[in-house]
């Protein structure tokens, strides 16, 4: 709600990054995977 959807990826462009976070040669763990950036990143507690 709210979101303009032109700004917003296509869902076939987030799946396409999405689909190979189930590949058994995967080995990152974890940690957070931001798909509009494409890559892992390391969650931090609040300060």
């Amino acid at each position: 709600p709210g979101e303009d959807p032109e700004t917003l990826p296509h869902p076939q462009e987030i799946a396409k990054r999405i689909l190979p976070l189930a590949s058994p040669a995967l080995r990152e763990t974890g940690l957070i995977f931001q798909a509009k950036h494409n890559r892992f990143v390391a969650y931090r507690q609040p300060e």
